[in-house]
């Protein structure tokens, strides 16, 4: 289970690396059209901001949710 969820940190480090390198170059590389009147780089720059403490924030809950069931399978032992 522990490993699991260091897994699970690591990917979404992965993720959020590959969101602020990756997605601009691959998906808005393009200065001709607008989104919101910024050019599509410029918005996804300004959209990241508020997208990846979201991202944090559903995987610390789901660690806490994991971590309180280790701990209530431990608290039982290993023979219950």
């Amino acid at each position: 289970m522990a490993r699991l969820i260091v897994w699970a940190w690591a990917f979404l480090v992965s993720l959020i690396l590959i969101l602020y390198v990756g997605a601009p170059v691959w998906f808005f590389n393009d200065a001709s059209s607008t989104i919101a009147g910024m050019p599509p780089m410029l918005f996804w720059f300004v959209l990241l901001p508020f997208v990846v403490p979201g991202l944090i924030a559903a995987l610390y809950f789901y660690d806490q949710r994991a971590m309180r069931k280790l701990a209530r399978r431990r608290e039982k032992g290993p023979n219950r």
